[in-house]
């Protein structure tokens, strides 16, 4: 039984320390009060460009290969706030697998920076803002493994009831889109 007196003396350690430092506090996390966790009244202006995915969406997806015929698929989006309300974060939901992009606001480049990774076919990178010229839409980009190809994320048409994203490959003699996706909010 001394795993039970460790366990017991850690517990009651844990008991008397002194409280989490206000950055660590939870208050803004999910919850079952806020299951997709609130905004923290601290965090950049900029977290609120991701405030529309904020929840669970529905959407249709058409992944369109070069050279094959396109591919229709559902895919389930959850969106939620994280680091106490500072970030935001996504878990996208298909037949092809599991996908997660974390969004954090980097104060020194005043810009998002995202981080992909996906299962089972593992796959991570991470994507810079861009801007696409256009009003209304918010773009990220990140190299897509040719010289002069980067790969680019937009969203746009987003309303409380849901957002439209596509991904396009961009390289200096134009752009192809890869995959469109139309989301309406389920929650």
């Amino acid at each position: 039984m001394p795993g039970l007196i460790i366990v017991s003396a850690m517990t009651a350690a844990i008991q008397v320390a002194s409280p989490l430092p206000p950055t660590l506090q939870n208050a803004y996390e999910p919850s079952a009060a806020h299951p997709f966790g609130q905004r923290n009244p601290d965090a950049a202006e900029a977290l609120d460009d991701y405030e529309f995915m904020v929840g669970y969406f529905a959407c249709n997806d058409v992944r369109t290969n070069p050279g094959q015929e396109p591919v229709a698929y559902s895919t389930e989006v959850r969106g939620q706030y994280y680091l106490n309300g500072h970030g935001f974060i996504n878990h996208t939901y298909s037949p092809r697998g599991v996908g997660v992009m974390t969004y954090s606001w980097n104060p020194d480049e005043n810009a998002w920076v995202v981080d992909y990774t996906a299962a089972p076919a593992f796959a991570r990178s991470t994507w810079h803002e861009v801007d696409t010229g256009v009003d209304g839409e918010q773009a990220t980009e990140t190299p897509g493994g040719q010289p002069g190809v980067m790969i680019r994320s937009v969203f746009h048409d987003q309303s409380s009831t849901g957002f439209s994203w596509r991904l396009d490959a961009v390289t200096p003699q134009g752009r192809l889109t890869l995959q469109t996706s139309e989301c309406r909010r389920l929650i």
